[in-house]
């Protein structure tokens, strides 16, 4: 381990995304092993009035590449008891331990940045479903995540905030193949379109997305997010569409002597 770097806030550094990703307070350090095959980050966040650490280790000196992480903090999925039983009085604070095997590859060429990602992750969390064959609540639920992300857009100048020209691709299916009573299984799709704005360094992007679960007993949580605005809650069925016109909106950047720096 050689640690090297810490920034103050924490967000998932290795979401796939080309546009901005959510960031929250926090803390964050990283190590990288000399020949730069081994990274290790570890994290503090604060979200929604509640603390969370993470810890994740990624090894790319084989082929594909191999992510071990862990989180915990929170409180737990707790299944709702039928008549006459009480939920658990205590739980412990919730968990998650995670593997990913993906095979990023590389298809850039000249102006145009292109790749593709698949991946499969083996993921454990620990919510408490009650089992009417036991008569009990268990604790702990496996997931598998299959994903294929894939983009191509043209490479953006310094002032561009989106890609003026590009496509975005992204299909998951997630399922719980170890006990399909509770959850079953989600299938998603993401499709995301960029088109030059009016003036320069200007970005039309249109988003359009759908979801179809096979439910247990509960929904999973979405696999696509909400429109802006709206209260998020758990679907069989979503279709969403979106339009945004991003622009950068004052250049150059601005700077509070040492103090700050606005981009």
């Amino acid at each position: 381990f050689n640690f090297h770097s810490w920034i103050p806030l924490y967000f998932d550094i290795d979401d796939p995304s080309i546009e901005e990703i959510p960031v929250s307070p926090g803390v964050m350090v990283f190590s990288q092993n000399r020949l730069s095959t081994a990274t290790t980050t570890i994290g503090y966040e604060y979200r929604d009035r509640d603390h969370f650490i993470h810890a994740a280790f990624t090894f790319t000196g084989w082929y594909p590449v191999f992510k071990l992480s862990y989180d915990f903090g929170g409180t737990p999925f707790v299944d709702s008891p039928p008549n006459g039983v009480e939920k658990p009085s205590t739980v412990s604070t919730d968990m998650s331990l995670n593997l990913e095997v993906s095979l990023p590859l590389d298809l850039t060429t000249s102006r145009w940045v292109t790749g593709m990602r698949p991946s499969v992750e083996s993921r454990y969390s620990r919510a408490y479903f009650y089992y009417d064959s036991q008569n009990a609540y268990k604790s702990g639920m496996s997931f598998l995540d299959y994903r294929l992300y894939a983009y191509n857009y043209l490479k953006k100048a310094y002032r561009d905030i989106l890609p003026r020209a590009g496509q975005v691709f992204d299909v998951r299916y997630v399922n719980t193949p170890f006990d399909d009573e509770q959850l079953g299984s989600t299938l998603a799709g993401t499709a995301v379109f960029y088109f030059p704005g009016l003036f320069r360094h200007q970005t039309l992007k249109i988003l359009g997305a759908a979801q179809k679960q096979k439910p247990g007993r509960y929904l999973m949580g979405n696999l696509v997010s909400l429109p802006r605005g709206i209260e998020n809650h758990t679907a069989v069925g979503l279709q969403k569409i979106s339009f945004d016109y991003v622009f950068p909106m004052f250049y150059p950047d601005w700077n509070i002597w040492r103090a700050a720096y606005f981009k």
